[in-house]
């Protein structure tokens, strides 16, 4: 599984195994930072409930999308241009297109956008058709009916052909026939209940979804730009000329053409409506801040479509010829031209699908879930340590669970008893050998897996450390509260106008006396009330600067620690003694809530140094 459908396919078993269907979750927690409708989890669902958990049940809707995307082309053309050459080979043209079969973001992946190009194009034909004749108003309910799918596959995405359905609309003059007709205020109100229902079931089972889905979806990816998928005007025309769709974009404007200059008035239209919606979605996206290369997937039947009449009429029009000539039938002669056509295509196509390679970066990445897929003996019973991010290997997580691997998920380090398994991907592999006596039971590029052996004893001297009693308050910038506290009687709370605590500061050479004898600690008990806000939400920070500024920073967030609510929790880190450059450099160690909501409360920040005892 690859980047995002990894993260999809998990939330699509915890749907299934869950009690609300309309709440996408990660983890089992409700998912504030991936805020796409429901409609990909429900089919990805019932996929895994007819087949099981594994890759080819998540991502079976995107390829179904894809082959009823490529049959609605046959029926289309068949039935309005009298045609099923023209479906066909606009067919080819997208099955031998990376942008449409590749693995990122295609029919062949288990994300969202298989579906929405399924739904938005549905949409887009039933629009299409209604404006041909609009006395056919079934077609007028078919495009309320598919948009709103559209925007259940993956939210504001399934609006983008929206200006250019409009300008079309008013050039066939078919604006106010479409304002007086009641199946207009019927469809436009079955929508509009229909997405009040799912939104409004998922804000009422989480608060704040709707506030989430405008910031991450709608205002949010067009304004701003989002974990910097940025890119200028020409962003999608170079990756659609250059990878996406390749030789065969070429085609389009021709097939513009040839469609403007046919005697059938079917491809006429079809040819002035999908240069509309084309040119208007193309504006739409360039004119965005937030861009990725497959965010106009939906736009590929439409052009290729498009690009098939440029095939089609050429090649029938000599075919016609040469079979006049040699007294022939016109049709062997066309599909030998086809198959001419697209066999290196072809070729190429499925070629690029099984010979991909990756790079280090993108091995490192995956580094756990490639390991897991190995399904190898040694990680059994294990725990499965997790510093950060989980969504692309929560996957095979619970796939090896499914399989009676028992397996458990970890946020961070704790203490751990003899004989358990220990399976880390990361730099925490330092510290429990640190911890720990332990036996490495397999390794797999950098993951180890280890087995508990012994505790290691250590004895901990408390250096310097912040309680935040009468002495050390500062009251005109933080506020001190009695409400709990870890030690003594009071804590700091960390509110909205200051998330922000007292913090640790001395100079470096304070760090680099005897730095032989033991680790250098940063630690702070953290307490946080049920229903207030997430762990992660708190972070312990660890800085050193010099005049020019901060040239180190390190974090950790309360949620790799397994909190507890209603309890206090220790966070801790080792001090980088080795990255301090001179004695004069100033080092802080101070906690900060970056997503604060409501309330998170830390005390007895402290500096320590930990020794190793002799065996």
């Amino acid at each position: 599984m690859f980047w995002d459908e990894a993260r999809y396919g998990a939330s699509s078993f915890e749907m299934l195994h869950g009690k609300n269907p309309f709440v996408v979750t990660y983890n089992f927690v409700p998912a504030m930072d991936s805020t796409k409708p429901p409609l990909l989890y429900w089919l990805q669902a019932i996929s895994i409930y007819l087949f099981g958990f594994d890759e080819f049940s998540v991502r079976l809707p995107s390829a179904l999308a894809g082959f009823i995307i490529c049959l609605l082309l046959v029926f289309f053309t068949k039935k309005n241009f009298n045609s099923f050459s023209i479906g066909a080979v606009s067919s080819l043209i997208l099955l031998t297109t990376e942008g449409f079969t590749g693995i990122d973001h295609s029919i062949r992946a288990a994300d969202h956008d298989a579906i929405l190009t399924l739904f938005s194009f549905s949409g887009v034909l039933s629009f299409f058709l209604y404006n041909q004749d609009t006395g056919r108003n079934k077609y007028l309910c078919f495009t309320f009916i598919f948009f709103g799918l559209a925007i259940l596959a993956k939210g504001a995405a399934g609006l983008f052909f929206l200006p250019g359905l409009f300008i079309y609309l008013i050039i066939k003059k078919n604006l106010f026939p479409l304002l007086k007709t009641k199946w207009f205020y019927i469809s436009l109100g079955l929508l509009v209940a229909m997405l009040g229902l799912v939104f409004g079931i998922r804000e009422y089972y989480s608060p704040g979804y709707l506030k989430a889905l405008n910031e991450m979806e709608i205002l949010g990816r067009h304004n701003t730009t989002l974990d910097s998928h940025q890119g200028d005007w020409l962003f999608y025309i170079n990756w659609f000329k250059d990878y996406n769709f390749t030789y065969w974009c070429y085609l389009i404007p021709l097939g513009w053409i040839f469609g403007f200059l046919n005697k059938d008035k079917w491809i006429h239209s079809y040819s002035l409506f999908s240069l509309i919606v084309t040119v208007s979605f193309s504006i739409l996206l360039a004119s965005a801040q937030t861009k990725l290369r497959w965010y106009d997937l939906p736009l590929y039947p439409i052009v290729a479509l498009q690009a098939g009449i440029c095939i089609w009429v050429p090649c029938k029009f000599i075919a016609d010829f040469i079979g006049r000539k040699l007294n022939v039938s016109s049709g062997i002669i066309y599909y030998i031209f086809i198959v001419s056509i697209f066999i290196v295509p072809y070729k190429n196509s499925v070629a690029n699908a099984s010979g991909r390679k990756w790079d280090e970066g993108f091995l490192d990445y995956n580094n756990i879930q490639n390991y897991l897929k190995l399904e190898r003996d040694a990680i059994r019973n294990g725990k499965l340590i997790v510093n950060g991010y989980a969504g692309h290997y929560l996957f095979y997580y619970y796939k090896l669970n499914e399989k009676g691997f028992n397996m458990q998920l970890q946020y961070g380090i704790s203490d751990f008893s003899p004989g358990e398994k220990l399976i880390i991907g990361d730099d925490s592999q330092k510290e429990i050998e640190e911890i720990y006596n332990v036996e490495i039971l397999d390794q797999y590029r950098y993951l180890t897996v280890y087995k508990i052996i012994s505790k290691k004893t250590w004895t901990n001297k408390i250096i310097y450390q912040l309680n935040f009693e009468e002495s050390q308050m500062n009251k005109e910038i933080f506020t001190y509260t009695s409400d709990v506290s870890s030690s003594g009687k009071h804590s700091v709370l960390l509110t909205e106008k200051n998330p922000f605590s007292p913090s640790i500061v001395f100079a470096g050479e304070e760090l680099l006396k005897d730095t032989a004898v033991g680790k250098r600690i940063a630690s702070v008990q953290f307490y946080w009330k049920e229903g207030s806000i997430q762990p992660e939400e708190g972070i312990l920070v660890v800085s050193i600067e010099s005049d020019s500024g901060i040239y180190y920073y390190k974090e950790v967030g309360f949620n790799t620690v397994s909190p507890v609510v209603n309890k206090w929790n220790r966070a801790a880190m080792e001090i980088p003694v080795n990255e301090i450059r001179a004695n004069r450099d100033v080092f802080k160690i101070y906690v900060w809530s970056p997503k604060l909501h409501k309330q998170i409360y830390i005390d007895d920040l402290q500096f320590e140094i930990a020794y190793l005892n002799p065996k």
